[in-house]
């Protein structure tokens, strides 16, 4: 199933076509039947269904856009695309990032901005994107302590994958380090951007798995 929602113009349609589907619906309900307002509901959402099934699924984006990064020629140094949906102590970078003997990497740090369904409806992410930049300036300064090159930027907001796919496009990217939550505590954003990894990337993914019990020590998970 393709995601319903790629931009913020399409957010916008998505509420203004849930509200017109609601308003008809409780109009016909008051001049008919209750249940015919229902009906009204269903036949919405069932033809919604039924459009998005024709529509097939969506091509493996993240796929794509790794071609399109190693075209643009290998680096010198190994890049490694640091997506950062939690922030881990320093400790547990040097371990995923670093390697004895072998020259510092050169770092992409993307942090998505995790906010919650409602949110992005509306598109009410101030909180969020700045939480977002919070863990970007975390790793940079992380990466400026150690010697380390790095860069940084927030995530698309209305198409998470799409700003990991500009990303992997962008950068002859060697491997990826992904910080995130355990599975139970992750939130939305954090999921798709996991499965997604999972499912369509070819690179080696390594997992920081940060804990949120402070009695817990951070485990990294390596390759995925």
């Amino acid at each position: 199933m393709r995601a319903p929602v790629k931009s913020e113009a399409d957010a916008f349609w998505l509420v203004v076509a849930t509200v017109a589907v609601l308003l008809v619906a409780v109009l016909v309900g008051h001049l008919l039947a209750p249940v015919a307002g229902v009906g009204v509901v269903v036949a919405a959402v069932f033809g919604w269904l039924m459009w998005d099934v024709g529509q097939g699924e969506e091509p493996p984006r993240l796929r794509e856009a790794e071609q399109a990064g190693h075209r643009a020629g290998r680096r010198a140094r190994r890049l490694v695309l640091v997506v950062v949906n939690a922030t881990a102590p320093g400790r547990l970078l040097a371990e995923a990032i670093l390697r004895p003997g072998v020259a510092p990497p050169v770092l992409e740090v993307l942090a998505p901005v995790l906010q919650s369904r409602t949110h992005f409806v509306t598109t009410d992410i101030d909180r969020e994107t700045h939480e977002a930049w919070r863990r970007v300036n975390n790793v940079i300064g992380w990466a400026d302590e150690y010697g380390v090159a790095a860069h940084g930027r927030v995530g698309d907001a209305i198409d998470p994958i799409g700003g990991l796919a500009d990303e992997l496009r962008r950068y002859d990217v060697d491997e990826v380090v992904l910080v995130d939550h355990p599975a139970d505590s992750a939130n939305w954003v954090e999921t798709t951007l996991r499965s997604a990894l999972r499912e369509q990337s070819r690179l080696p993914i390594r997992e920081l798995v940060v804990t949120t019990s402070p009695s817990e020590r951070p485990e990294v998970a390596l390759e995925i």
